[in-house]
């Protein structure tokens, strides 16, 4: 029987598979972080446990395939790699639950250090509001 952190490493096996470029610092990350946990220092961010499951309806939402990595959880965002021609990754931020179709690309970014930037800032964000959620 698979385990839970085997389950989340659906992603990579894909990447490797199709003899893409891996970005280090993901696999990095994703062998440190427990699969029940968010990744450390990046909350609300966590490593999807079953990414799989995700993939069909986060391709639907891009209009091609990805390969959904991570979720802020709370926040209706769901991180997908797309392997671009060039075997290389980029990475799309969707909400695949979006009611106007327009909505769910929410940004792209060419490399994982880009969207780690943005995962960051996300991350401020919502512990700056949950602050002061706190503090009321």
């Amino acid at each position: 029987m698979e385990t839970q952190s085997d389950l989340r490493m659906y992603v990579f096996e894909e990447l490797k598979a199709q003899e893409v470029f891996i970005p280090e610092r993901y696999l990095q990350m994703l062998r440190l972080t427990p699969a029940d946990r968010v990744i450390e220092g990046l909350s609300p961010w966590a490593f999807l446990p079953t990414p799989e499951r995700s993939v069909a309806y986060c391709s639907e939402a891009f209009g091609s395939a990805v390969l959904p990595f991570a979720q802020a959880v709370g926040e209706d965002l769901i991180a997908c790699f797309v392997v671009t021609p060039f075997k290389s990754v980029d990475i799309v931020l969707l909400n695949p639950w979006a009611d106007d179709p327009r909505e769910r690309i929410r940004a792209r970014f060419s490399t994982y250090e880009d969207w780690l930037e943005y995962a960051e800032e996300i991350s401020r964000v919502v512990t700056e509001r949950e602050r002061l959620e706190d503090e009321s």
